[in-house]
């Protein structure tokens, strides 16, 4: 897939890797395409891809900044306007994912600038967690006074070490991320369990 993407990206105008680039940091939060091509890996070839085409690196950093905002106020606004209604619709939704939309609430009225921050280094997390800001209300403004210098610190960082080290640090972030992402996708489904069994406990206790 690194080779392909390379191979595809590096004829290209630069006006053209920065539409690709914004379209692959839009996609994986909006349309979830982080399944299928992981966003620092699309930016890291990207920054390979303007290293051996002699393309000025600073557009390229811009567009994936502006598509990865993009997408993570669009997977926002959907959660705001949908999300809750979706839940709702369907017991098994209502009963399982009900409760944990509730303590998302109550999260992000706390610690929901930080999360947003770090979700964006998290490919498990990028797309999602944008999504339960909208659906606890999170203000806009506030998601992106968090999520603007995270999507710019994030899209420097990918595309600069595409740009020094090539094609073999596309490699190495496609490994890294996908091993980061089920680390943390087991760290939260076992807190989650841990604090259920906790609730559970307690009830139990008080009874």
């Amino acid at each position: 897939m690194i080779t392909d993407l390379l191979d595809s990206l590096g004829g290209m105008s630069t006006t053209g890797l920065c539409l690709v680039v914004f379209l692959l940091a839009f996609g994986e939060s909006a349309l979830f395409m982080d399944l299928v091509v992981p966003g620092e890996v699309g930016l890291a070839v990207a920054g390979a891809a303007a290293a051996s085409g002699d393309h000025a690196v600073a557009p390229i950093i811009l567009a994936g900044a502006l598509g990865a905002l993009a997408g993570d106020s669009t997977s926002y606004a959907v959660g705001r306007r949908w999300g809750r209604s979706f839940i709702e619709r369907f017991d098994l939704t209502r009963r399982k994912i009900g409760p944990l939309v509730d303590g998302a609430v109550d999260h992000f009225e706390e610690h929901g600038g930080r999360s947003v921050f770090l979700a964006r280094w998290v490919g498990a997390l990028r797309a999602v967690v944008p999504f339960v800001a909208g659906m606890a209300k999170m203000p806009y403004r506030k998601l992106v006074l968090w999520d603007a210098p995270a999507a710019l610190l994030w899209s420097t960082v990918v595309v600069v070490a595409g740009f020094v080290f090539g094609r073999r640090i596309a490699e190495v972030v496609e490994r890294i991320g996908f091993v980061v992402s089920v680390v943390v996708v087991v760290v939260l489904i076992g807190l989650w369990r841990w604090r259920r069994s906790r609730s559970s406990s307690a009830g139990t206790d008080s009874d």
